[in-house]
């Protein structure tokens, strides 16, 4: 807050474009600080989606979103494993499994449900996602193992990127979902809209994320 204040203290409209672009500009709490989502969190089970938004890690990804026509309320996505962690693709790290309370250190966060026709397919689909973590021998690398889609495109299988990561798992193994991309111009792609809106996924905790409070957010 005293980043905040220094901020405001100083606001213009001639330096309104240098304080949209600082990400770092929030007066939203992290989601570790609001009971309410830790205790969500406790009750997460495998094949929940967690969604999550902060501007700091993703603010840019969300005002591209809102571009093509997303509501850009949430921006990055896991999935929980049968062993509690969450699997996600990211930027730089690719594959890779994480502890579910980190996702606390956002300012928004969102628990989603698939409604999985039985443990079978939820099954498949966590062994899709696991099958592209990177190899624990250096000596025998994974030919599988997936890199970051900068691109942002569902043509490529050996580049993905994080919701397109979890929608060609579940759509090849739990078609039961009717996942569908979304459509722009001609140009597919998948946000965490075409989870959340989705009929047969279930949104069991969200902390109400909302685009344009989140950009209001960085300087007010």
């Amino acid at each position: 807050h005293g980043q905040l204040a220094e901020v405001t203290q100083e606001f213009s409209l001639k330096n309104l474009p240098r304080v949209l672009r600082d990400t770092e500009n929030t007066s939203q709490k992290l989601a570790c600080f609001k009971p309410e989502a830790e205790e969500a969190f406790k009750g997460l089970r495998p094949g929940d989606i967690l969604a999550v938004q902060s501007e700091s890690q993703f603010g840019m990804a969300a005002r591209l979103q809102k571009l093509v026509g997303a509501s850009g309320d949430y921006t990055h996505t896991g999935m929980v494993t049968q062993e509690g962690q969450v699997i996600e693709i990211i930027g730089g790290a690719g594959v890779r499994l994480s502890d579910p309370n980190q996702w606390l250190y956002n300012e928004h966060v969102a628990v989603l449900r698939p409604q999985f026709a039985g443990p079978e397919s939820l099954k498949k689909t966590l062994a899709h996602l696991v099958s592209y973590l990177p190899s624990q021998d250096w000596t025998k690398p994974n030919p599988k193992s997936l890199s970051y889609d900068e691109r942002l495109s569902l043509k490529s299988d050996d580049e993905q990127y994080c919701t397109e990561f979890l929608y060609k798992a579940a759509k090849d193994n739990a078609p039961e979902l009717e996942l569908k991309p979304s459509s722009t111009l001609g140009f597919k792609y998948v946000t965490v809209d075409d989870f959340k809106n989705n009929p047969h996924v279930d949104t069991v905790f969200s902390t109400g994320s909302n685009f344009w409070t989140n950009q209001v957010s960085r300087f007010v």
